[in-house]
């Protein structure tokens, strides 16, 4: 009777096993890489926006006074950089999703550039806080450059969502309704 028993555990043990490797292989529908590619590039956007409004912040600090203290300005920079690199990732896998679309690639070769000029920037200030402090004029040059940059970059992201026919998000409403856009 213990055999029985034991293998009617087993065989138990076997379905569930197979049945929830099944319900992991269900097939996505039609729209998932859309929507796949949708999200990529709206936290690759995102993250652009938000490495230009650490870049518009280390600029306003730097403003309000002659000698700028370094500690600040670097949470601003390791911010931009963070955020740079999390688009930069996301919008690398978007390249990968469309080998053939070369509008698209253009747009994100253009993108590219734009944040390894954002980077390069990012290393010029550091140099200039080595002494634990930078020059007000400085500090906002090079963060006005930052600024215009990823301004740049995100003209060039409504290009790109052009090319991959991304549509703008609705903005979310009360009772989880969304609320479209306003143009």
């Amino acid at each position: 009777m213990t055999t029985v028993s034991n293998l009617m555990k087993v065989l138990l043990i076997c379905v569930a096993i197979g049945t929830a490797g099944l319900a992991q292989d269900r097939p996505r529908d039609a729209g998932s890489k859309a929507r796949g590619q949708a999200y990529k590039f709206w936290v690759s956007r995102s993250s652009n926006a938000h490495a230009r409004d650490n870049a518009r912040s280390a600029f306003h600090y730097g403003r309000i006074q002659q000698a700028v203290p370094a500690a600040p300005v670097q949470e601003h920079l390791t911010a931009v950089r963070d955020n740079v690199q999390k688009s930069q990732k996301a919008i690398s896998e978007l390249k990968k999703d469309n080998p053939e679309n070369k509008e698209a690639l253009a747009s994100i070769a253009r993108v590219d550039a734009i944040h390894k000029k954002v980077l390069e920037h990012c290393d010029r200030l550091d140099t200039q806080l080595t002494d634990g402090e930078g020059d007000s004029d400085e500090v906002c040059a090079c963060c006005v450059d930052m600024h215009r940059d990823l301004s740049a970059a995100d003209a060039e992201m409504e290009k790109l969502m052009k090319a991959l026919k991304i549509e703008n998000l609705e903005l979310p409403g009360k009772d989880g309704n969304s609320v479209p856009p306003q143009k």
